[in-house]
């Protein structure tokens, strides 16, 4: 027989492990057929930067944006993780993936280095420690704090001659 003390510790460790659960979402590399579902204000999730679709179709787009300006103003670098049928977005030509990274470098001499790579499913975890996403296949993973103050991504694409990471480590506070 169970005493009452025992019944109450149960119910504050299952109150304590659901306060701290996480979502991990697999996003598939293909489209899915019918509406989709988006959530389109921050307010409405309790994560602010997880994944806004229930699903992508051919008309809607999910994405992970980060740009860097070098301090004297003549670097730029963007890298973006999509999730999207690639003419949605104005790609002039269809992608083997939905799931897939844009890493874009800008130079003083006005040169550009644009590359993309197309991964398997995309998975997204959200909670409230942070967020981690992985574009399998591609070597692009990024992390980042549940307060919106701190990410890191991590690249090691042999496929596109790429390696090292990147890390933004906010300045300010958000207030999304």
């Amino acid at each position: 027989m169970r005493s009452s003390a025992s019944i109450s510790v149960d119910l504050q460790f299952l109150f304590a492990v659901g306060a701290f659960a996480t979502t991990t979402k697999v996003i598939p590399p293909t489209p899915g057929i019918g509406a989709t579902t988006a959530e389109f204000y921050s307010g409405e999730s309790k994560f602010f930067d997880g994944p806004k679709l229930d699903f992508v179709n051919g008309t809607s787009f999910d994405w992970w944006y980060f740009d860097a300006v070098s301090s004297d103003g003549l670097y730029q670098l963007t890298i973006t993780f999509f999730n999207t049928v690639a003419t949605t977005l104005g790609f002039g030509t269809a992608f083997p993936s939905t799931n897939f990274v844009s890493f874009t470098a800008y130079f003083p001499n006005g040169t550009e280095y644009q590359q993309f790579d197309f991964a398997g499913p995309a998975i997204v975890t959200d909670g409230p420690f942070g967020i981690e996403g992985n574009w399998t296949g591609t070597g692009f993973t990024f992390t980042g704090s549940a307060d919106l103050s701190y990410y890191q991504i991590q690249i090691n694409s042999p496929a596109l001659g790429i390696q090292g990471s990147v890390v933004f480590d906010s300045v300010c506070l958000l207030y999304p």
